[in-house]
């Protein structure tokens, strides 16, 4: 479940069926234990960067975390540690790729200086499959 409010029909619909089926409401509760992780692994990250006197509005966006802080967007770009296997959150600027134009992330950062320049020259995630630059090099 999200943040946002269900309506009366649908949460009395989703607490019926957890309810009646054990499995469906571990499975629920394990959803939302590894979403809670996952949002303050990405405040925590947002918190090194930005400081703790910044307002952080953080939502879910389609399984993806994003945060909005002035009139930026900035994403959670999560990994596994292969050594560990612990999870990793790093931050990215929510932005679009010059050349295709598609909505995408940029390569992670981890301070002022590397959001700056993010900011200055958007260049984006080397993960971006990007259609105009295939076009460009045939």
């Amino acid at each position: 479940m999200s943040d946002q409010q269900l309506s009366f029909l649908r949460e009395a619909a989703l607490l019926s069926w957890y309810y009646q089926c054990p499995e469906a409401r571990a499975a629920r509760e394990t959803t939302e234990a590894e979403r809670k992780g996952r949002m303050k692994r990405f405040r925590a990250e947002l918190a090194k960067i930005f400081g703790d006197k910044c307002e952080i509005n953080i939502s879910i966006n389609g399984g993806c975390i994003e945060a909005a802080i002035d009139d930026l967007r900035l994403v959670a770009y999560e990994f596994t540690v292969p050594l560990t296997k612990e999870p990793r959150t790093m931050v990215s600027l929510l932005g679009r790729c010059s050349s295709c134009g598609v909505e995408t992330l940029s390569e992670p950062f981890v301070d002022l200086a590397g959001l700056g320049k993010s900011l200055e020259k958007f260049e984006p995630i080397r993960e971006h499959f990007c259609h105009s630059r295939v076009l460009m090099v045939k």
